[in-house]
């Protein structure tokens, strides 16, 4: 607004300008149950390195008890358990105008630059997901692919920077992990993390996905073909490890060359390069846990990783393995199985040096879980037609936050939707001059 004074009359321009805005809907998005989820194996654990406003809304929320309110090692402004609220009832909810500045806490302001090693069938679709929609609500850049969701070794087919200036986050899928090829994108700060599961599970879970949505692994015949595969896997692996997701495919995606996946030696030097350059590997098997060692890793908000379980499938199904078969299993993935160990009890020994209210937070977090998944699945199957919220209370871990329905969305999009979505916001940001703003929502 300008203003000029005339006499005693002041008289004031609007300029007003106006910009056209890349429209993209967000359409209903419902998640596919597809991958096979199976008990986790269990096997004995090596260390091969010794060997405030108030609102009138209509809410809904939560009574879990009070938690006292003392500091957290990264962050006072999470989230929590809320207090049961009529819709009627005038509740005070997260001042939005607050939330849209960088947190600041004890152990610092919020980590904005991160690396994702995203592997295959290892609950990185939902860890992608949070970080997407991190990166989203503040304007940051993503390193994606022009096309899909693959960015090929060299990325010859990334989306190119703006300016020349380096991308905020790269979460997407790799052709397999190149620490070079990452820092000549990322920020010199960026913080590096992955993901693991348990390699027989990750296998089984790996098998029946592609097989069932993809057709892959049809040379395996009879009618149990899981069966028939896991009894003879070195029969039916392709030749190249690049064309196989069940054949020591973590240690692939992490980078170990095809020719080191039975070389204990180089396995070895392989894994201790890997973890001097990773900050926190998180661990499936442990995967609350995980997540709340990246919340303070990264000095976020709980609320930031909350989720809705991505590509998921609830069966229950048990398979059994006699002695000789583990031994064959665990041979055939000798290097997930040391790359599993080593970095389990890594997250091991992370957790330990953690203070004593870590289990309380992790709670927390798993008291919140169910509540969203079922808040946001309401949402979704009522069309959108809905203005309730979901209220958290302040505990000792946050401040009072909500779940509303731009949140749902975001949950509950595919991982190619927001891929796409996000190639969108990377231009929208870059147009209009909006990078690291604050969040938008």
């Amino acid at each position: 607004m300008c203003c000029q004074n005339v006499g005693r009359r002041q008289v004031c321009i609007f300029v007003s300008t106006c910009i056209a805005f890349f429209g993209f809907g967000i359409w209903r998005e419902i998640y596919i149950i597809t991958p096979m989820e199976l008990p986790r194996i269990r096997h004995n654990v090596l260390d091969i390195r010794q060997t405030n406003r108030s609102n009138n809304i209509k809410v809904l929320s939560n009574n879990n008890g009070s938690h006292n309110n003392h500091g957290c090692k990264c962050n006072n402004n999470s989230t929590g358990a809320g207090d049961t609220v009529s819709e009627n009832d005038t509740v005070k909810i997260y001042d939005q105008d607050n939330e849209n500045n960088m947190k600041t806490s004890p152990c610092g302001p919020e980590v904005r630059h991160l690396a994702f090693v995203k592997v295959h069938k290892a609950g990185s679709t939902t860890v992608m997901n949070i970080l997407e929609r991190f990166a989203y609500k503040r304007n940051l850049l993503l390193a994606l692919p022009q096309k899909a969701n693959i960015l090929h070794y060299g990325f010859s087919n990334i989306v190119p920077r703006p300016k020349n200036s380096p991308f905020d986050m790269l979460i997407t899928h790799v052709d397999h992990y190149d620490r070079k090829l990452f820092a000549s994108v990322l920020p010199a700060d960026t913080k590096y993390i992955g993901i693991i599961r348990e390699p027989l599970m990750l296998s089984i879970s790996a098998f029946e996905y592609y097989h069932r949505n993809y057709g892959l692994y049809k040379n395996v015949p009879g009618k149990e073909k899981l069966r028939e595969y896991l009894q003879h896997r070195a029969m039916y692996e392709p030749k190249q490890a690049s064309m196989s997701y069940t054949n020591n495919r973590m240690s692939y995606d992490f980078g170990l060359p095809q020719k080191s996946f039975h070389d204990e030696a180089a396995i070895k030097k392989f894994l201790f390069q890997l973890d001097s350059e990773m900050d926190l590997v998180l661990v499936v098997e442990k995967f609350s846990e995980s997540l709340v060692l990246l919340k303070r890793l990264m000095c976020w908000q709980l609320k930031d990783v909350l989720y809705i379980t991505r590509n998921k499938n609830d069966q229950k199904d048990s398979v059994h393995f006699s002695a000789d078969e583990m031994k064959y299993h665990r041979d055939f993935s000798l290097a997930d199985n040391m790359l599993y160990d080593y970095f389990t009890n890594r997250l091991n020994e992370k957790l330990q040096a953690e203070r004593n209210d870590f289990q309380e937070e992790v709670d927390l977090l798993k008291s919140m879980l169910p509540k969203v998944s079922s808040f946001c699945q309401k949402a979704s199957s009522n069309n959108w037609k809905t203005t309730e919220r979901l209220v958290f209370n302040k505990t000792k871990f946050n401040d009072v936050f909500q779940v509303d329905l731009k949140d749902c969305r975001l949950m509950l999009l595919r991982e190619l939707t927001f891929v796409d979505l996000s190639r969108s916001k990377n231009l929208e940001i870059e147009l209009l001059d909006m990078r690291n703003l604050p969040p938008s929502f």
